[in-house]
């Protein structure tokens, strides 16, 4: 990414051939190498285009003046436009102002351009179907290297004529990218915009593999505020759907490329018309090395009722979703709040009866996505709202879709398999907090299918949940039919020491459910500790309404001394070490360490990743040996450790190099 410096230096080199114009009156043509433009006087107007630049290492200097354009109320003006062929362009300051109506104007358009920086320009468009930004789609190479750095930006259009083709955006970036060009193809940081009646900021790739758009956006603060005049005039019976409001997401990331990133957004709904949604992640394709992230976002919104839908459609605070044949892989979401609020008065037009800020759709074979650390909070300001904090539906996951630590607080239904889309299979929750907000409507800890359809949920688990606000474990509610199974799971550590209360190496522990099934057989490690993941519940529509495996056995040996116990395994339950009576234990204060084996039970696993995640971030207990979590070998435990962890178990990363 480019810094001011670096563009200090380009234009302090083209200074010997640079040349300082004055631009008097639009329309105006930038047609000259290394030209410099200002403005002539505060506030430049034109009835049509403003400046249109076919150079190369252009400078426009707005300062704090005004370039107004498109005064006579007529169609498809531009503020200022990057014609094919430009490139090394800088817009510097000011005010692009759309001063009329009418129909398809745009401040800024971008066509076949590239190394574009717009710094500090604020934007104002009006009429219908305007944009503060568009890009065109053209042929390749497209655009790249585009850089929007700060200003304000106001997207006053009363009404659009396709919200299926995104007409509402502020800022639309769309089928003009190409891979093997440029740094980045979009890189958006430190705008703030203010009320768009669509979407915020939509950046769409060609397709989703080879012309898939590199984008960067963070540290904006966008607010929306949803309307559409056209969708008044034209029913659905007779336009479609289309004309609608529906889909108001601040930030929109389709078809995205390996490295794309959004981070550090702050997103609000206003509440004169219809509020907004938050962030839409789709058809996005990341690398194991290189996977789209999503963090430190704060996103809290509302969404008021549109013509098309009215109540009935949800507001999401994040919505992932895989259509028309994509796929979303290798993708990271992590530290981000996303919060929704509704209610069910028609008074308040600023809300909505239905509100999920986590609505995950992906049925690709190979997913690589993990979602942890974030707040998923569902707020209903009166009763009779569909409120539901995590929304999994068309969703077949396998192990490489990850779901921990997650903390999920909402008045109503907490966790929901299936919806209206399909069923949803193969989903472990894992670390999670669950929590019911105070007052309670209606609450559900788990809800597995939807209404009473027939789509198949199944094999899904919930391990290690953490249960506050009256959240349960067993308060699962099913489907009137079909096929729809959950399962609760707990990890359960034996720890054995020997009569000498040192610990045992090598005791064989085995764990049986109250079926006779061995659900545990390991042997102990250097520390005496064996640790093994049980499902002591399974709720289930076929058969009977559960099955509880309790009690389980724990059983030790080692030679012939045995012992064994009766367990009550539920989510808070633990175990007392178990003690060989005629077995001596052995001092481990020297023992070598595997590098990654946080709880020296003598395995690399997933558990030892999220004991080192709570042990930087959440009080838990402290490595056995800290040299075995140094896994990056620069003699501190902090982050870097844990991003090096999990590139190694889940995207095939380098290995573990822990100090000597």
């Amino acid at each position: 990414m480019r810094t001011a410096l670096i563009w200090g230096v380009v234009l302090l080199g083209s200074l010997a051939h640079a040349a300082r114009h004055q631009v008097t009156s639009l329309p105006y043509t930038a047609s000259t190498n290394y030209d410099t433009l200002t403005l002539a006087g505060t506030k430049l107007s034109g009835g049509g285009n403003g400046i249109r630049i076919t150079a190369r290492n252009v400078f426009i200097d707005l300062g704090t003046d005004t370039l107004e354009f498109g005064t006579s109320n007529g169609n498809g003006f531009y503020g200022i436009h990057c014609a094919a062929g430009s490139h090394d362009i800088t817009v510097s300051g000011g005010v692009i102002l759309h001063g009329g109506a009418g129909n398809y104007n745009q401040c800024l358009r971008l066509a076949r351009t590239n190394d574009v920086l717009i710094s500090n320009t604020s934007m104002v468009v009006n009429g219908t179907n305007g944009h503060c930004i568009e890009s065109a789609s053209v042929g390749a190479p497209g655009n790249y290297n585009i850089e929007i750095s700060g200003g304000e930006y106001w997207n006053n259009c009363h009404g659009y004529t396709s919200r299926c083709q995104y007409d509402g955006c502020a800022i639309r970036l769309s089928l003009s990218s190409y891979g093997g060009y440029g740094n980045y193809h979009y890189n958006i940081h430190g705008i703030t915009m203010h009320n768009t009646p669509g979407q915020g900021i939509l950046i769409s790739g060609r397709n989703q593999t080879s012309n898939a758009a590199l984008a960067y956006v963070y540290d904006n603060t966008l607010t929306g505020d949803a309307r559409n005049s056209f969708y008044d005039d034209c029913p659905v019976a007779s336009c479609g759907t289309c004309r609608s409001s529906a889909n108001p997401y601040m930030i929109a990331m389709l078809k995205c490329a390996p490295g794309s990133q959004c981070f550090n957004n702050v997103i609000t709904s206003g509440s004169h018309y219809g509020g907004s949604r938050g962030i839409l992640i789709e058809n996005c394709t990341g690398s194991p090395n290189n996977p789209i992230k999503v963090y430190g976002n704060y996103v809290d919104i509302h969404e008021g009722p549109n013509v098309e839908y009215g109540t009935g459609l949800a507001v999401h605070g994040l919505r992932m979703r895989a259509i028309d044949g994509g796929s979303l892989t290798n993708i990271w979401v992590y530290g981000n709040s996303f919060i929704c609020t509704g209610d069910n008065l028609a008074s308040t037009s600023a809300y909505n009866s239905s509100v999920m800020p986590l609505r995950y759709s992906n049925r690709a074979p190979f997913q690589n996505v993990t979602i942890e650390n974030n707040l998923f909070r569902a707020k209903s300001n009166t009763p009779g709202v569909s409120s539901t904090a995590v929304v999994f539906d068309y969703v077949q996951a396998d192990e490489t879709f990850v779901f921990r630590r997650n903390r999920i607080e909402g008045d109503g239904i907490l966790i929901q398999y299936g919806n209206n889309a399909s069923g949803a299979s193969g989903i472990v929750l894992h670390e999670d907090t669950l929590a019911f907000l105070s007052p309670a409507y209606d609450p559900q800890t788990f809800h597995v299918g939807y209404l009473s359809n027939s789509w198949v949920c199944t094999d899904n688990y919930a391990c290690d949940i953490v249960y506050d606000g009256n959240a349960r474990d067993t308060n699962i509610v099913m489907a009137n039919r079909g096929t729809l199974e959950m399962g609760l799971q707990r990890t359960l550590r034996v720890n054995v020491l020997g009569y000498n209360g040192l610990p045992v190496k090598n005791a064989l522990v085995t764990v049986s459910n109250n079926y006779g099934r061995v659900v545990v057989n390991k042997y102990t490690g250097a520390r005496g500790t064996v640790r093994g993941i049980v499902t002591y519940w399974w709720e289930q529509r076929v058969g009977t309404d559960s099955t509880n495996f309790n009690p389980f056995t724990v059983r030790v040996q080692k030679g012939a001394d045995i012992t064994q116990t009766a367990l009550n395994i539920s989510h808070n339950s633990s175990l007392s070490p178990l003690i060989l009576a005629n077995t001596a234990g052995e001092e481990c204060t020297d023992c070598d360490y595997i590098c990654g084996d946080f709880d020296g039970d003598s395995a690399i696993n997933l558990i030892d990743l999220l004991l080192l995640i709570m042990y930087l971030y959440a009080g838990g207990d402290a490595p056995v040996d800290a040299r075995a979590v140094d896994v990056n070998g620069d003699g501190d435990i902090n982050l870097s450790d844990v991003l090096k962890f999990a590139q190694f178990h889940y995207s095939s990363g380098p290995p573990l190099d822990c100090p000597e």
